[in-house]
């Protein structure tokens, strides 16, 4: 289904567009969120995208509580992610780091940031795709809790990487219990 939000084809030709309208007036993009969690491995589907900018574009939008807009791209979902409140060292670390990927049309957030990010947004979804990221034990899984154990530390503090172990911990005993 080609105008399918869930159809990643379709997000990253929302996130195309974005591109170019922000990276010639010099604004820096990031994919985050859940069509970078994806990208990482997780199953779960997303029906929006998550884009973190350093600046805002001129593009109309409901203002997000968190700092940014959510506006619609060719019929897709998309936040438009400005962070200016207690999480910005994160952000902008998170995109001092990021990388470009050739199957990708913006860079994307490393995957310690983005677990240290749906840390602290702190829903359902985003403790269910942790675990998707960090709930097997394989090669993979133990780099990315290395990974984010280090952002999660320099970034969150301790209380937030006890907990991220926690998360670890748990979806881990789901998954040898087939539950993940």
């Amino acid at each position: 289904m080609k105008n399918n939000p869930r159809n990643p084809a379709v997000l990253l030709a929302a996130a195309s567009k974005v591109a170019a309208i922000c990276m010639p007036s010099g604004i820096d993009v990031m994919l985050v969120g859940g069509l970078a969690a994806q990208h990482y491995g997780s199953p779960l589907l997303t029906g929006d995208l998550d884009l973190a900018l350093d600046k805002m574009p001129m593009i109309a939008g409901k203002v997000l509580s968190f700092g940014g807009i959510r506006t619609v791209i060719d019929g897709v979902p998309t936040d438009l992610i400005v962070r200016t409140d207690k999480w910005r060292r994160l952000y902008d670390a998170a995109q001092n780091s990021s990388r470009k990927v050739s199957t990708l049309p913006v860079p994307i957030v490393p995957v310690g940031f983005l677990i240290a990010m749906k840390m602290v947004a702190g829903r359902d979804k985003d403790h269910l795709s942790i675990e998707h990221l960090l709930g097997h034990d394989t090669r993979k899984s133990h780099k990315y809790h290395e990974e984010a154990r280090v952002v999660v530390a320099k970034y969150l503090g301790e209380f937030a990487l006890d907990e991220l172990d926690r998360l670890v911990e748990e979806a881990r005993w789901k998954d040898s219990r087939g539950m993940l």
